[in-house]
């Protein structure tokens, strides 16, 4: 933890029987420098008492010493959305979620000219060296508040964690011998059943259109086809290329949300 910000407890609001928490968010808080909370309400609330419900969770958060919260709610939320509008929260980012049912039996398109394999160390590392050349175009680069050394050092780390303890399998894609692009597996629970989770795609900028992406989610869903029936990839709603990647691969679009952010404090944002 940096000087600016520290780990805060957990906050719990109750207004007229109806709970909200505050969780804090270590790995955001740690590279942004600011104390960073995401907020929890129940999802079947109508706009006026989540409003109400909100706007005290704030005051509490503001208390406890957080600099911004931060709310996803599906897009089609409206009765969310308006309420987080209503006490302040900001829109900075907006995500579509694609999946594909995927089988034993599923055959990867082969693209001879990617040479793709498990992660190593030196893979990671040479991806860095050049990956931020171009924005990711997340809520991280939405923000204004947030330094882009910064950003960019939580990326880094983002990657290197998938490689040790995050995500279960890292491929990456080799053009002419050199570390071009990768993608990030993830396994985990969702209402029992094992779902896979491709958490982190890229490609290097001067690798882009070279087919590279496509191949490496081609290899990723054959190694998820041998563990999961089911398989979801996020990523922002403009970006067009990664959605056009997606679905070339057989995956349709499953869900959309909004991530807003409300900021506490001068440090956070706050106008």
């Amino acid at each position: 933890m940096t000087s600016t910000q520290q780990a805060v407890a957990e906050v719990a609001v109750t207004l007229d029987d109806r709970q909200g928490t505050i969780t804090f968010e270590p790995f955001d808080s740690e590279f942004l420098g600011l104390t960073i909370g995401r907020a929890y309400v129940p999802d079947d609330l109508d706009e006026r008492p989540l409003t109400a419900l909100l706007q005290a969770i704030a005051e509490s958060g503001r208390e406890a010493g957080y600099d911004q919260l931060l709310r996803r709610v599906p897009a089609a939320s409206f009765a969310h959305i308006w309420a987080l509008e209503a006490v302040g929260y900001r829109l900075m980012d907006v995500g579509v979620t694609f999946a594909r049912r995927v089988s034993d039996r599923f055959e990867a398109t082969v693209a001879d000219h990617v040479a793709i394999g498990p992660a190593t160390e030196s893979d990671v590392e040479a991806l860095l060296e050049n990956m931020f050349d171009a924005p990711w175009g997340s809520r991280y680069e939405a923000d204004p508040v947030y330094d882009r050394a910064a950003v960019q050092q939580l990326q880094a780390r983002w990657l290197r964690n998938s490689l040790s303890v995050r995500a279960e399998h890292v491929l990456v894609g080799h053009l002419e011998g050199k570390p071009a692009g990768y993608v990030t597996c993830r396994l985990h629970e969702e209402d029992g059943e094992l779902i896979g989770e491709i958490d982190l795609v890229g490609t290097v900028p001067a690798a882009r259109g070279r087919g590279v992406a496509a191949a490496i989610v081609q290899s990723s869903l054959a190694w998820f086809a041998e563990r999961v029936e089911l398989v979801t990839v996020r990523t922002q709603s403009t970006n067009h290329v990664a959605a056009g990647v997606y679905e070339r691969a057989g995956m349709t679009l499953h869900s959309s949300d909004m991530t807003f952010r409300m900021a506490l404090t001068p440090r956070g944002g706050m106008q």
